[in-house]
């Protein structure tokens, strides 16, 4: 994950929300991560990348939004983590999703990241 370089803030400044949200990442970074958990890899035996997916399987009802949470046929096993927060000082969010799919048309690893949205 050479495009990924973690926050050593404690908290977001002007927020009670913790640092780690002001990571910076690559769509790409956050695919390989992803596929590391679904396919079988030299980095996670299957034990750990089992526990991985089922945390990202069982994810809350309100969570269940970006790449993979809609339109998905019945029989899908979804994956997924999304993640959100306000980029001071506007307050415009960044906003990432990625997961994993497989189902009857193949396996997929979508990761999508954007900066600027409003928060509607």
């Amino acid at each position: 994950m050479n495009q990924t370089t973690t926050a050593t803030l404690a908290l977001i400044p002007g927020t009670q929300l913790p640092g780690w949200g002001l990571t910076t990442t690559s769509a790409y970074d956050e695919a390989m991560l992803v596929s590391k958990f679904a396919f079988a890899n030299l980095v996670f035996n299957n034990a750990d990348r089992k526990y991985g997916l089922t945390l990202m399987e069982h994810i809350k009802a309100d969570q269940a939004w970006g790449v993979t949470g809609f339109g998905l046929p019945a029989g899908t096993t979804v994956a997924l983590k999304n993640g959100r927060v306000p980029i001071p000082p506007t307050n415009l969010w960044q906003v990432n999703s990625i997961g994993w799919t497989k189902g009857h048309s193949g396996n997929y690893v979508p990761a999508v990241l954007t900066q600027g949205s409003r928060h509607e």
